[in-house]
């Protein structure tokens, strides 16, 4: 195994392989033989195993045929093709090999897919594994289940040497324009289908049904279908939250970075305000009927539809949530009095340190304190304006970089630590983290080519998985590998069922696991951790029940908002 230094762009490419990659060929029962890899001996993958078909664009995915059909062996060495998706201006994570593979390409309809990995040894032959399953983050418009960086080698390997034997599976969904537009037209045309029964939230969808399949099938890999923890960051930890108001599809789960309202949630009304600027993109008359205008879009190329993504001048557009009434979903306000489902078993929380920096694009926090308190004050009003000023100790004095800081602060707690701490509060016997290792990686990718990391230095966010999945360990310092190993280790045991540390509990037990920095991993008080978290400004906001607004304040902020919602077609 060799590793190259990342203090240079050719560090970029980091060859943590396998020492040895053997094919494998393998019956799995009720559905076939496939070829995997068994991979330095440890562990068995299979790759690219289907879990739906998408019928047209904007349609619900149906199941796949079991076992699978014309096929005599299936080959599940490749991986499969992700969803199109924009090239993504920024991400400051070196990149990973893996030569005995592929790289997938993408494919709207041939997208939904999942990729497993397996230990080995396990106690016994008849013994079925725990099973976990990650959601990957992306803001729901980039990402897939195949990232190299995520792969569920190395987290499989070390569920083994921790004698905690799991199964590890990623899965890819649809997103972006293809798997999360929402709007009028199709609202009409799908009702009038007696077929299709979804109008919205299309990779949420997608993700269910692939729950679905491993549910139904994990079995057949020697995993337990009543033991499976789902995890994920960012919009895969959004996609959890909203799983955990749908179904009981899976038995315990890991929000990573985010609640179901962290990239937004918008209605079909304020969705149409995004598909009339696509429709007048493209020429199609405002005068034709719903049913003409949807076909008209379903036959634009793919490729050409990426162009809805820079359509808005904001950070991330065509990622929100649909409040179309599949489930019920928590506006950042309820989070207080949310309680979470009795029949998910076990429920981890956690965020990073360094969340806000994630939205400071275009100097968007670059505000003086002067600027600062004059822009809570035309958003929240005087009174309340004067509450957040006093939480945030903001004082008219202090520079654009000082300010600058705070407003990072301010936006980590807004949309990441504050609903979490409400979470947590809410509900006795939850498992509370925070991270807090910064990055030392000297570059990472932007608009695909090297670029230096702007980011280093910073517990930022998405840096947490990539400890959990330790691939990136070779470009790791001693101290930062034992943070790796101790977030694999409590990830595995809560997928075990057992517990990683002392559960919290408000406010006999108030209690949270911190990794990092320095490689420390420990419990902490809130009091003890209180000069890094700030839990009294968050406690000043929900005293004052202002949760919802100053989470607005901040996904106002953050993502501009308020100009996705200009609606071309009202203004005419």
């Amino acid at each position: 195994m060799t590793s190259r230094d990342s203090s240079s762009p050719e560090g970029l490419k980091l060859n943590d392989l396998p020492q040895s990659v053997e094919p494998l060929l393998h019956y799995f029962p009720g559905l076939g033989k496939a070829k995997g890899y068994l991979l330095d001996g440890k562990v068995t993958q299979f790759n690219n195993i289907p879990y739906g078909e998408i019928p047209f664009r904007w349609a619900s995915a149906v199941p796949v045929e079991t076992p699978w059909i014309g096929e005599e062996i299936r080959d599940c060495q490749n991986y499969g093709p992700s969803c199109p998706q924009p090239l993504r201006r920024f991400y400051p994570i070196p990149l990973v090999e893996r030569p005995y593979t592929n790289t997938p390409g993408d494919d709207e309809f041939k997208c939904l897919s999942l990729n497993i990995t397996m230990p080995v040894s396990k106690p016994s032959e008849d013994l079925k594994l725990p099973v976990m399953v990650w959601i990957h983050g992306g803001g729901f418009v980039a990402g897939s289940g195949s990232a190299p960086m995520t792969d569920g080698r190395s987290l499989a390997a070390m569920s083994h040497a921790f004698n905690l034997p799991t199964i590890i599976i990623t899965i890819s969904y649809r997103l972006g324009v293809f798997g999360f537009m929402a709007n009028s037209d199709i609202e009409v045309v799908n009702k009038a289908d007696g077929r299709e029964q979804q109008t919205a939230n299309w990779g949420l969808h997608d993700q269910r049904l692939a729950l679905k399949w491993i549910r139904n099938h994990i079995s057949a890999f020697g995993g337990d279908p009543d033991k499976v923890t789902v995890f994920g960051e960012s919009a895969g930890s959004c996609s959890i939250d909203w799983h955990l108001s749908g179904p009981a599809l899976f038995d315990r789960a890991i929000l990573m970075s985010g609640v179901a309202g962290l990239c937004g949630i918008s209605t079909v009304q304020e969705y149409d305000a995004w598909w009339h600027k696509l429709t007048d993109y493209f020429g199609i008359s405002r005068h034709v009927t719903p049913e003409q205008r949807i076909c008209a879009m379903r036959q634009v190329p793919a490729k050409d539809m990426l162009i809805a993504h820079d359509l808005y001048d904001c950070f991330i557009p065509l990622n929100q949530i649909c409040d179309n009434g599949d489930v019920r979903i928590y506006s950042f306000g309820q989070y207080e009095s949310r309680k979470l489902p009795i029949w998910c078993s076990g429920i981890m929380v956690g965020d990073c340190k360094n969340e806000g920096i994630l939205f400071n694009h275009r100097d968007r926090f670059r505000l003086s304190g002067e600027e600062l308190i004059k822009d809570l004050q035309e958003y929240l009003g005087l009174e309340k304006s004067k509450i957040v000023v006093d939480a945030y100790k903001i004082t008219s004095d202090l520079c654009e970089n000082e300010g600058t800081a705070l407003v990072e602060h301010m936006i980590t707690h807004s949309l990441f630590s504050l609903p979490n701490y409400a979470l947590v509060k809410a509900n006795p016997g939850v498992f509370y983290y925070h991270f807090d290792e910064p990055s030392t990686f000297q570059f990472g990718v932007e608009d695909g080519k090297p670029a230096r990391n702007k980011w280093i230095n910073t517990a930022h966010h998405a840096l947490d998985d990539k400890y959990v999945f330790n691939i990136l360990r070779p470009l790791m310092n001693e101290k930062q590998k034992r943070t790796g190993e101790a977030m694999a280790k409590a990830w595995l045991t809560f997928a075990n069922g057992k517990e990683p540390w002392p559960s919290a509990s408000f406010p006999s037990q108030p209690f949270v696991q911190v990794f990092g920095p320095e490689g420390e991993c420990r419990l902490k008080s809130l009091d003890e951790d209180e000069p890094v978290r700030k839990y009294s400004s968050m406690e000043k906001i929900l005293q004052a029940q202002l949760l919802q607004d100053f989470c607005n304040w901040g996904e106002e902020r953050a993502e501009n908002r308020s100009d996705l919602l200009n609606d071309p077609w009202k203004s005419t």
